[in-house]
């Protein structure tokens, strides 16, 4: 019963999906332990370098600490609880600003050297928490607009789980 419930929650909860960009790794991973028994968590990410964390490590350590200074992160967490609060289904949008981007985040453990812009939304049925680590405390306005267009193309097919 179980096995055959996670493989269907699999079928329509996949995770985010990058476009195969060159200079881009791209990796994802469906999280097992959720939360709850019924909480679906999926992780997808997008690195100008090597991804070498293992899921669910937020923020990713070793892959921060080998970012060049142009160098970018893109982490997507999809979620869902049968008992979500309402604000996790308010829409945000996706606008990366530079005066939102900082160096001063819990857990950056680079000295300052690796900079934070994250955000929050509702999308295709799941709460996604999208994290975009740059390799500088202030990214250059191409770094941010190399960011932001991996970001756009991002692509989420919908989540029908079950309410």
């Amino acid at each position: 019963m179980v096995a055959t419930l996670l493989v269907a929650l699999v079928l329509v909860a996949p995770p985010a999906w990058f476009p195969q960009n060159a200079g881009w790794q791209l990796g994802s991973a469906r999280l097992e332990a959720a939360g709850c028994s019924r909480c679906v968590q999926t992780e997808s990410w997008a690195s100008t370098v090597r991804y070498a964390d293992p899921p669910n490590q937020l923020p990713p350590h070793r892959t921060m600490a080998k970012l060049r200074r142009d160098g970018i992160i893109i982490h997507v967490t999809r979620s869902w609880e049968p008992a979500a609060p309402r604000w996790v289904r308010q829409r945000h949008p996706l606008r990366i600003r530079q005066a939102a981007i900082h160096a001063n985040f819990e857990g950056n453990t680079t000295g300052g050297r690796v900079s934070l812009w994250q955000r929050a939304t509702w999308r295709s049925g799941s709460y996604m928490s999208v994290f975009v680590f740059f390799g500088a405390p202030v990214p250059s306005a191409a770094t941010v607009a190399r960011a932001q267009a991996e970001l756009d193309a991002v692509q989420l097919p919908a989540w029908h789980l079950g309410r």
